[in-house]
C-alpha cells in the first residue's frame, strides 16, 4: 500500500515525489495503452461517449464462462480516458462483469472525494486520483467504467 497522509481537514494527501511518479505512470499508459484495439469475435461489446468533452470509448470482451478472458478498448479521446482504460483493462481479466462493476462505486467515490481512498483491489488505479483536482476531468477517468456498465444492457 502506498504511504499517504491525511491533513487536518481529513483530506488525503499524496507526497510530491509520488505525484510525479503517478504522472509518469499515467503518461506511459496514455502513450502506450495496454489492451488497445478490438477483438475479432467479442462476446460483449459496447460504446460510450463522454457528453462533456466528446471522448469516445468502445470496449470488447471475451468470456470464459462468466469470467473476463480478454478485454480490449478503443479510445478516441484524451490522455486521461486512454490511461484509465489501459489501467482498468489490466485489472479486470479473470473477474466477472458483476465483480468489476461491484468495484465501480469505490472508484467513483475515490475520485470524487478527497478523503476517500481506493479499495485495496483497485490500488493500481491510484495514479488516476489526480483527477480529483480537476472535477471536469473526472468523467474522462470514469469513461471505461461507463463502457463496462453498458455491457450489461
Amino acid at each position: 500500500m502506498v504511504e499517504r497522509a491525511i491533513d487536518k481537514k481529513g483530506v488525503l494527501r499524496v507526497p510530491r515525489p509520488l505525484q510525479q511518479l503517478y504522472k509518469d505512470i499515467l503518461m506511459d499508459h496514455a502513450r502506450r495503452p495496454r489492451n488497445a484495439g478490438s477483438l475479432e469475435r467479442p462476446d460483449l461489446q459496447a460504446s460510450v461517449v463522454n457528453p462533456l468533452c466528446g471522448d469516445e470509448l468502445s470496449v470488447y470482451v471475451t468470456l470464459k464462462g462468466e469470467k473476463i478472458q480478454e478485454v480490449r478498448f478503443r479510445v478516441r479521446g484524451c490522455a486521461i480516458a486512454t490511461a484509465s482504460a489501459s489501467m482498468l483493462s489490466e485489472q479486470i481479466k479473470g473477474l466477472t462483469l458483476a465483480e468489476v462493476l461491484g468495484m465501480e462505486r469505490g472508484f467513483q467515490e475515490a475520485i470524487a472525494k478527497r478523503e476517500a481512498a481506493l479499495p485495496e483491489e483497485l490500488e493500481p488505479l491510484e495514479p488516476l486520483l489526480s483527477v480529483r483536482d480537476y472535477p471536469h476531468r473526472q468523467s474522462c477517468a470514469r469513461l471505461p467504467w461507463d463502457a463496462l456498465r453498458a455491457l450489461e444492457k
